[in-house]
């Protein structure tokens, strides 16, 4: 079993990193409205295994690992929305 703890701070800083280097939050609005939100929990299942989830009622994916989801922004809050598996990442 993995350290769900170690996981979730592995993956926020990195998100932190990122988000350090972002200036006008170009990095956001590439990410998550510029629709790369895919490329970006792609990137992170690459990194930290998990799968890359879809939000129909968003527009949106993320990447969830352990019930917990996550895009550029950090954690996401997806509390009574759908969640649907992407087949091809």
């Amino acid at each position: 079993m993995r350290d769900l703890q170690g996981v979730v701070m592995n993956i926020l800083n990195v998100i932190t990193d990122l988000q350090r280097m972002n200036s006008n939050d170009v990095l956001e609005r590439i990410f998550v409205e510029g629709g790369y939100c895919y490329d970006f929990a792609y990137m992170m299942k690459r990194s930290f295994g998990g799968d890359v989830m879809y939000i129909p009622e968003d527009r949106h994916y993320v990447l969830k690992i352990d019930d917990v989801c996550y895009d550029i922004t950090g954690i996401v809050d997806v509390l009574n929305k759908k969640l649907n598996p992407d087949e091809d990442a």
